[in-house]
């Protein structure tokens, strides 16, 4: 849908006087809404993130008023929607930032890494790292082996399928797999540009140096502006993980070519030393200059043409059959090296926790699940990939079932490709029973008796009467339903243990060893399994791209994905674009420049309570002693407090609102979001939901319960409001 034209006031002298800033949540909601008024013009920033006024003052009594839309910076084009395919890298960047440590979110200046930081911060880099490698080795499988050897090679599978461009050399294998390699390289280079690009894009306006050699990763947090103006981190990041994924596309065709004599014996071994020096440099990332890293993408680019170089003009693959020999041994590698990295983070954060105990254990240790979820991720996509690409091309068969082929051309895969697909199928149908347990245990949270009491003086309640009791059923179970959230760590980890005993006894009992080793049972379920991967991607991107155009679903599934790229690209530089980097910079220079004419309230719901907390840790004392603020729905406490505690906690929101004008925190017990603070200096304030049992007119039905949305339009928020403004007024 395109965005309605607005007029352009920047560069208009702002008037002085109080200004009240509203900030929306993850509903992204238009600025219009927001102000509600039919018109508005944009007054600074830009259309993806900027701040509007009501173009007609006239419709706006009283105060100033003025929204800040951001929603723009996470889903301005449908495009957007593709950034999903990434979300594996996006998970283990936040498995970075969940990384406990032992500074304090109060904490004024930048500190030291222990030890032991070092070692978890090298060894979630390093498992980020994997993860691109894995991607490329993936994509490098299916244009090199799947597409260019197995179709490519053999004319009568490649005449079939005359647009794709290995049909024109003639059934040649050695160079049907040199042209999968550049098909690869275009893949992976596009990633690697889109992210470059996005980065250079948030910070195009800031005055920050892309040749920095700091690494501000666990030494600094929100009261440092390091944290939102360091694109360095990504930019070396970025050059490593390209030099890797060129490496893992290179050795795709190098160990091949080893072995049938197009290249030497020894060809693969420059390739795993230069993967080998790569991570060497993500284990010790500061002082090491750009250069070290564009050095190292200019080895394995000159690496990848040597090898494909030799593969055009070699002729070892003529005779050979089946599978491309010994291209997926980075891939099997990756295996082991994701369980070693997520065994050393399960054991870092276990000491870090223990040295400096924020929070629960459990809370702790969804970092490493999140990087195992990550790996599974890969994993999964790239072989239902594979299987599916397979089936495509012609007669998709495991290498242990191998049967005379039909008419059509047998494309083989590795029976581990199977056996994750099987397995992943496997848990996601654990994960969805475990959800569905809870989520069909839910009680009411409130009967109608505690009700009756509660609204008392709002409707009334007659607990004898047939429909009240159905209203109170309905409001209770909201409130139950709401507190499924603070639970959802507990079903993961329920979840990932039922399937890691179940593989475990399948591995144990079975005496097949091919694949994973879990039985001969899983071959008749690798076509069914591979559908449901192969579509999954396709599924998850028209989500995403109807996510965007429907505020309703935004609200319930956009919190986590707002969640996961709030934060900085310090642990993976392909991870999807942090609106935090522009927004909080952004919303912090919008607010010296309103403060500078008056008192400024901050009106701020869901996600947008985030932004607010950032920016005012970073506020200068003046801006803060003319401010206050109001939150409503936040997920300061139950979203981010728990999983990170070194950046956001009762500790900073009460020195925080110690020195603001004024600081009320408005919550429902039906949202599922938004929480109490519960914290000295902030008043939490409950809001009613629904705000009454009965009708608000004859004709009209009951109330339903609003849960995360429309607080403006209770009477709690205009109390508050009000009380804030009278601060202000009388500063």
């Amino acid at each position: 849908m395109a965005r309605p034209r607005r007029p352009d006031a920047r560069g208009v002298p702002t008037p002085s006087g109080p200004v009240e800033l509203h900030i929306h949540g993850v509903g992204g909601a238009p600025p219009e809404d927001i102000l509600e008024v039919s018109a508005t013009c944009l007054v600074a920033g830009d259309e993806s993130a900027g701040f509007f006024r009501p173009r007609h003052l006239d419709e706006t009594p009283g105060a100033r008023r003025e929204a800040y839309s951001w929603g723009g910076l996470t889903s301005a084009s449908r495009l957007r929607a593709l950034w999903v395919l990434l979300a594996p890298f996006a998970i283990a960047n936040l498995a970075g930032w969940m990384l406990r440590h032992g500074g304090e979110p109060t904490d004024t200046d930048p500190r030291r890494r222990l030890p032991t930081e070092e070692i978890g911060v090298a060894a979630i880099r390093i498992f980020g790292l994997i993860l691109s490698v894995s991607l490329a080795s993936y994509v490098a499988l299916a244009t090199s082996d799947v597409i260019g050897f197995q179709c490519g090679g053999d004319p009568s599978c490649a005449d079939r399928w005359w647009l794709l461009p290995w049909a024109a050399l003639g059934g040649d294998a050695n160079r049907s797999v040199a042209l999968g390699l550049v098909v690869a390289v275009g893949v992976v280079l596009l990633v690697a540009w889109m992210a470059r690009r996005s980065q250079i894009a948030l910070h195009s306006e800031l005055p920050v140096d892309f040749a920095a050699a700091d690494d501000p990763a666990l030494r600094v947090n929100l009261t440092q502006a390091a944290l939102w103006q360091s694109p360095q981190v990504a930019h070396r990041l970025g050059l490593a993980h390209t030099a890797g994924a060129l490496t893992a596309i290179a050795l795709t065709a190098a160990v091949p070519g080893s072995q049938v004599g197009d290249l030497g014996e020894w060809a693969p071994v420059p390739g795993w030393i230069i993967l080998a020096v790569t991570a060497l440099v993500l284990v010790r990332l500061e002082g090491v200059t750009s250069w070290v890293h564009i050095g190292l993408v200019a080895l394995s680019a000159g690496y990848l043409l040597l090898v494909t170089a030799a593969l055009w003009n070699g002729d070892g693959l003529a005779g050979v059959d089946g599978r491309l020999p010994g291209a997926d041994s980075l891939t099997v590698v990756s295996f082991p090296v994701w369980a070693l990295a997520t065994f050393v983070v399960v054991v870092v954060v276990a000491i870090l926790w223990r040295s400096n105990p924020h929070g629960s254990l459990r809370s702790a240790m969804v970092a490493p699940g999140l990087l195992a979820g990550a790996a599974g991720m890969v994993a999964a996509f790239g072989s239902g990939f594979l299987i599916r690409l397979a089936d495509l091309l012609g007669w998709a068969t495991p290498v242990s079932d191998r049967e005379p082929a039909p008419v059509r051309r047998e494309i083989v895969f590795a029976d581990w490709v199977g056996d994750i697909a099987v397995v992943t199928v496997f848990a996601l149908v654990v994960l969805l029973v475990s959800i569905g347990v809870v989520w069909f245990r839910v009680t009411p949270a409130r009967d109608c008796s505690e009700l009756a009491i509660r609204y008392a003086e709002r409707g009334g309640l007659d607990c004898d009467d047939e429909g009240d009791r159905e209203w109170a059923n309905q409001v209770g179970r909201a409130e139950a339903v709401a507190r499924v959230t603070d639970r959802a760590a507990a079903v993961v980890g329920m979840a990932v243990v039922v399937v890691l005993v179940a593989l475990a006894l399948a591995v144990a009992l079975s005496d097949d060893p091919s694949g994973m080793g879990l039985g001969s049972w899983v071959e008749p379920l690798i076509g069914p399994a591979s559908l449901v991967l192969g579509i999954l991607p396709v599924v998850a991107v028209v989500m995403i791209a109807r996510l965007y155009r429907s505020r309703a679903i935004r609200r319930v599934v956009g919190i986590l994905w707002d969640v996961a790229t709030f934060w900085p690209r310090f642990f993976h530089p392909w991870s999807p674009p942090s609106y935090g980097e522009k927004a909080v910079p952004q919303l912090g220079e919008r607010l010296a420049t309103l403060s500078a004419g008056g008192g400024i309230v901050i009106s701020a719901h869901s996600q947008g309570s985030v932004l607010a907390v950032a920016t005012l840790c970073l506020a200068e004392p003046s801006v803060r002693e003319r401010t206050g603020l109001l939150t409503h729905g936040s997920p300061l406490t139950r979203l981010y407090a728990p999983f990170f505690p070194e950046y956001l906690s009762v500790e900073l929101y009460s020195a925080l609102a110690g020195r603001l004008r004024g600081w009320i925190n408005l919550w429902r017990p039906t949202d599922f979001i938004g929480g109490e603070l519960a914290t000295p200096g902030v008043d939490d304030r409950e809001v009613f939901d629904p705000p009454a049992s009965r009708p608000a007119a004859p004709g009209q039905p009951r109330p339903a319960p609003f849960r995360h949305s429309d607080y403006e339009k209770t009477d709690e928020y205009a109390q508050a409001r009000a009380e804030l403004w009278s601060g202000i007024d009388g500063a």
